[in-house]
């Protein structure tokens, strides 16, 4: 039997059996081949937009010490620091593994990589199910989350308003953000965002491994993403009404979560109260004071991103993401009016306050998408010139 091919008008044989699937195989890996090559350049596009610094910029050399001094560079496993107790165990790991058998190059790579996460968890986070069906509105948003994570907008609002403001629209407060400059363990929090937007999709346990993973990369997330299990807990108890659907989303997720959990109460635990008790101060007073005193973050930026938070619950409020924007905030809230009263400088170090790295650019890209829906409109007597812009100024 032959049939004519949709596009050239040739008959040509039609496949059944084997050769069918096959061919339905291979059409299979091709669409997956597109995707990856789309995620991987989408990711690149997004960090050279964000802008990425070399190597070994910033704190980068406080946690590449203990990977490059495992994996043999130098005279590093001499150094005192590169033999303390290591807090990124996986994280030293994947430098490790690099540095020996592969090259430092792939750690650009790994940031784009982290960064198309970033940009693929908000998108699906604005429309969980399909993409919006105006093609115009969804290259004015991608256009505008773009605009708003840009290094030229952080500088721009960096020597204007001053440094504090730079990363209005992507950081939390107290100097804590998602997506930093340089590959750092704080960069694969991107997965507490995949999270929600696998939530959001309905895929419950896939958000609960995206929650683990972000975790046992950088242990600081463990509240983080413990406030964020809380609220799907919480919208899975509104919605079905039964125990057992809380318990198999919970469960799983305490266990995925135990072992690094673990790993940290051993190996960084207290050897004893008074010296732990001076570690603190000297990390809270002195060494973090800009990430661990409120008094010192609580500033007009945060009342703007506070402001955004707020904006966005507005607009998400007949959604299933309002409930996961809304009681992270109040917990986080809660434990930090908790943290000022007591002054623990135990509840400091936990940083109740870096749920705000997650909601800010949630609450940005929700905000930007309103924006690009209230500008379609007009853009629709402009539809071409509208595109041709966005595509000029993505590129440039």
């Amino acid at each position: 039997m032959r049939r004519a091919h949709p596009a050239f008008g040739v008959n040509v044989p039609s496949l059944h059996g084997p050769e069918q699937h096959m061919a339905s195989r291979a059409n299979d890996l091709h669409s997956w081949i597109r995707s990856a090559v789309r995620f991987v350049a989408w990711g690149v596009l997004f960090s050279l937009v964000y802008g990425q610094s070399p190597l070994y910029s910033s704190n980068q050399n406080q946690y590449f010490l203990h990977g490059a001094a495992q994996a043999g560079i130098g005279l590093l496993a001499e150094d005192w620091l590169a033999n303390a107790v290591d807090s990124v165990p996986v994280f030293t790991s994947l430098l490790t593994l690099t540095y020996r058998y592969l090259h430092e190059f792939l750690f650009y790579l790994y940031f784009a990589l982290l960064c198309a996460v970033y940009l693929y968890s908000i998108l699906r986070i604005l429309h969980p199910h399909a993409s919006p069906p105006d093609p115009t509105r969804r290259l004015i948003t991608l256009t505008l989350l773009l605009g708003l994570h840009s290094a030229a907008l952080r500088f721009v609002l960096a020597r204007g308003l001053g440094e504090g403001w730079a990363y209005l629209f992507d950081g939390g407060v107290a100097g804590q953000r998602l997506l930093g400059t340089v590959l750092q363990p704080s960069v694969f929090g991107v997965f507490l965002l995949l999270s929600v937007a696998l939530f959001l999709e309905r895929r419950p346990w896939a958000a609960a491994l995206a929650l683990a993973v972000a975790a046992t990369f950088h242990p600081t997330y463990l509240l983080t993403a413990g406030l964020l299990m809380l609220a799907y807990l919480w919208v899975t108890w509104k919605e079905r009404r039964a125990l057992r659907p809380v318990l198999t989303i919970g469960l799983p997720a305490l266990v995925l979560v135990l072992p690094i959990a673990l790993y940290v109460f051993t190996a960084l635990g207290p050897t004893s109260a008074q010296i732990s008790a001076q570690a603190q101060e000297i990390l809270v007073e002195e060494r973090i004071p800009h990430h661990a005193v409120v008094a010192r973050w609580l500033d007009s930026p945060t009342v703007v991103k506070l402001a955004l938070i707020s904006g966005a619950l507005v607009l998400a409020r007949r959604t299933r993401l309002f409930p996961i924007l809304l009681i992270p905030l109040l917990l986080g809230v809660a434990l930090t009016v908790v943290q000022v009263l007591i002054d623990s400088n135990t509840l400091a170090l936990l940083f109740p306050w870096r749920i705000s790295a997650l909601l800010v650019p949630i609450a940005a890209a929700v905000l930007a998408d309103w924006a690009a829906g209230r500008l379609i409109p007009w853009a629709e007597r402009r539809a071409r010139a509208i595109r041709i812009l966005c595509v000029t100024t993505i590129s440039s």
